[in-house]
């Protein structure tokens, strides 16, 4: 157990490296978060958080409008506008543009000012322009001609090779036959990087070229490329398959194996944080511990009567999340964004012990999707996951173990009519917690 708790914290530290650099650079995704396998709770959630952040720096009005005008800076100078080849076909105009814009996003991601980030980048550009020498004669920009054929002379393609490719890029039935493609590109080209980029190696600079011509990132194209070839896709983290390759067989066989499915790598997640042991056993009988035992870890209790809340907010020291009523799990879903809804939320079909009445309790901002199914029994006590801060979440470090009390109803009705007795069900609870 130790060993695979170390296992995890190695994980983690690798994963969180990669994560914050892509913070930094403003390329972090939600989707590229949810991609990563076998990371801890606490991480996935601050790694969303700053995902769903960036994400809205990213759909506002004043990105787009700046991102439009950096890339009108380098088009519409006269000496490409003037140039034979124009448009997409110039391809250095694309691939600066590229460049300027993670410029931009870095910047902004670095100080979150929109116009701050957008005059360093035009500053940047216009100086480049101030150079005569920026532009040649043909309307491309020097330094990416001069960058594609150092790369032509190290990988031992012509730049003809290249520029054959650029056009090849637009041609659909070419574009939509990864094969072709790639023997454009050049098979040895696609097959030494797919080798580097499996090792942990960053991609070579022609396979960022070529996926910025194709709208990709470069993970994206290579995988389009192994598809034509039938290789084996590529992980998103060959750092972290590092450190996987080094776990116990049991961790394996959780996160890793061609076989591991979602519930594997949520029990994965749960033995990892210490929520069950590492022997076989149903998620839904796992009671360790009778509910009053969480008392200890319990620092504050929240019962909002004036805002409507027909439930109550705890605050657990070590963030497991238990059951505090038996039942069972009726939904698992999500709900809202980062700055509204309950987030990774849990509702089980559960009993009033006072008055033998249903009452579906809902439990919300989980870290991650809890461990149980739907259909699985619990009862108080049963950890069902990890208190988190997804959905909207105010509090000292961003977490919370929100539960409301609802009268029954449908699974996916959305219903938030109170129980009528949740007043009552809520103090004897707090009770129980209090101790």
């Amino acid at each position: 157990m130790a060993r695979e708790q170390e296992d995890s914290v190695r994980y983690d530290a690798a994963a969180k490296e990669l994560i914050e650099k892509e913070a930094r650079e403003g390329t972090l995704t939600s989707a590229r978060v949810m991609a990563m396998k076998g990371i801890g709770p606490e991480l996935r959630a601050n790694a969303l958080r700053l995902a769903a952040a960036l994400q809205e720096q990213q759909e506002t009005p004043a990105y787009k409008t700046d991102v439009a005008a950096i890339k009108a800076a380098l088009s519409q100078d006269p000496r490409v506008k003037s140039a034979p080849v124009t448009g997409k076909e110039n391809y250095s105009v694309l691939l600066m543009q590229d460049q300027y814009v993670q410029m931009y996003k870095k910047i902004l991601a670095r100080t979150g000012d929109h116009a701050g980030a957008r005059a360093q980048t035009l500053q940047a550009i216009k100086t480049l322009l101030s150079s005569p020498n920026a532009i040649n004669k043909e309307g491309k920009y020097t330094s990416i001609v001069a960058q594609e054929n150092r790369l032509a002379s190290q990988s031992k393609q012509t730049l003809q090779a290249w520029q054959d490719f650029t056009k090849a890029v637009r041609d659909p039935n070419i574009r939509k036959n990864p094969q072709r493609l790639a023997s454009v590109l050049g098979a040895g080209i696609v097959y030494s990087a797919y080798d580097d980029m499996k090792a942990g190696k960053p991609a070579p600079q022609i396979i960022k070229n070529a996926a910025a011509l194709m709208g990709m990132t470069p993970f994206q194209l290579i995988n389009y490329f192994a598809s034509g070839a039938r290789l084996p896709a590529l992980t998103l983290d060959s750092q972290i398959e590092e450190i996987q390759s080094k776990m116990k067989p049991i961790t394996k066989k959780l996160y890793v194996a061609p076989y591991s499915t979602n519930d594997m790598r949520s029990r994965g997640n749960a033995i990892n944080n210490g929520l069950v042991g590492d022997s076989p056993t149903r998620f839904g009988n796992n009671t360790l511990k009778p509910l009053s035992s969480y008392a200890a870890q319990v620092s504050s209790i929240v019962m909002e009567s004036a805002s409507g809340q027909p439930g109550m907010d705890i605050f657990f020291e070590d963030k497991k999340f238990p059951a505090v009523l038996p039942g069972v799990v009726k939904e698992i879903s999500w709900q809202g964004d980062s700055s509204a809804g309950y987030g990774n939320y849990v509702v089980i079909e559960s009993v009033d012990p006072a008055t033998n009445e249903k009452v579906d309790v809902l439990y919300a901002h989980l870290a991650m999707p809890t461990h149980l199914k739907e259909g699985s029994s619990v009862t108080p006590g049963t950890v069902i996951g990890i208190q988190g801060g997804t959905g909207s979440v105010r509090s000292a470090d961003g977490t919370i173990a929100s539960i409301d009390f609802l009268a029954p109803a449908p699974k996916g009705s959305k219903s938030m009519v109170p129980y009528r007795n949740y007043e009552r069900l809520r103090r004897q609870i707090a009770q129980l917690l209090r101790r």
